[in-house]
């Protein structure tokens, strides 16, 4: 009986040991996250030197900037979690926030850099849409923190009141970020049963939205020339499905130059290197591919992409 009892007590102290040790890894990974959290806050204007461009890394969904004399370059915002979402097609408007925390920022392009232009509510996080006459165009996903529900809805920038007002009381939790061709602003729907993608179009005029296209493998749609594009699953096609190109990788970051009518694609390659790949709609091919990529933007109406060894024009 003495035995069984020493049994006992030898088991109550080694269980007490795991429990106390147990609460004291929560307690450490508690203040952890706690100090990692206090190490977030809204992005802040950045300015660059005269001879520093600002660069996009679509790969990595961040902003830097990079010296064309030197051909160093650093990176904006440089949090953990923290991503930057450019405007469809242009290099404008972004919105660069926290995965895990918010603190969203609008953020405007200007000749001396990144200004920002509003701080979105803590609980809410922001993704840049299009410019339509003038005015930008966001998708707002409401206490996507707070509640773990999802409610997203298309907003628009009031840049005299420097707020966001919500518009064509459009709302789906799988709502995805749209685009505007001519007058219709053409935009995707996950379908979670299906794991597929719906593209509609609302009409500006009338705000009613039809359904023209399901089944699409991606919600990459895209303004080519005034006709709406989209990517469905490694290629880009028209809703007629006429195949323009087909990209060489799948898991990638890839971007739209409007302006320019040509894709940039970047992926890991066999050597764990970035390559980019640009193609070209117009003459419907891989035009510019290259290794060591760091970001990418427009300079004097061409495409300019900088690498660790310099940067290349696309022509």
């Amino acid at each position: 009986m003495m035995k069984n009892k020493k049994i006992f007590a030898i088991v109550l102290i080694m269980i007490t040991i795991l429990v106390s040790s147990g609460c004291n890894e929560k307690k450490q990974e508690h203040k952890a996250h706690t100090e990692e959290k206090t190490k977030m806050e809204y992005c802040s204007t950045v300015k660059v030197k005269e001879q520093e461009e600002v660069m996009y890394d679509v790969y990595n969904e961040r902003l830097g900037s990079y010296d064309i004399a030197s051909n160093k370059y650093q990176y904006f915002y440089e949090t953990d979690g923290v991503f930057a979402y450019k405007t469809a097609g242009s290099f404008e408007m972004y919105a660069v926030g926290s995965s895990n925390y918010n603190y969203f920022s609008i953020l405007k392009r200007n000749k001396k850099g990144i200004e920002k232009v509003m701080d979105i509510d803590l609980k809410d996080s922001v993704t840049p849409c299009d410019k339509y006459k003038g005015e930008y165009y966001f998708l707002l996903e409401k206490d996507s923190l707070q509640t773990n529900r999802l409610d997203r809805s298309i907003v628009k920038y009031n840049e005299k009141e420097n707020t966001l007002e919500e518009v064509f009381g459009l709302k789906n939790k799988y709502l995805m970020p749209g685009i505007f061709v001519s007058d219709k602003m053409y935009y995707t729907i996950y379908q979670k049963e299906k794991d597929c993608y719906e593209l509609y179009a609302l009409d500006m005029h009338t705000n009613k939205s039809k359904k023209v296209r399901d089944n699409l493998q991606s919600d990459g749609i895209y303004n080519y020339e005034d006709t709406i594009l989209v990517r469905n699953k490694d290629k880009i096609e028209d809703l007629e499905g006429n195949v323009y190109f087909q990209f060489r990788n799948t898991t990638t970051g890839i971007d739209y130059i409007k302006e320019r009518n040509e894709f940039i694609q970047v992926y890991p390659n066999e050597n764990e290197d970035l390559q980019y790949d640009v193609w070209n709609l117009k003459k419907k091919k891989m035009v510019l591919t290259n290794t060591y990529y760091l970001g990418h933007g427009v300079v004097n109406g061409k495409l300019r992409i900088y690498t660790e060894d310099g940067y290349q024009d696309c022509e």
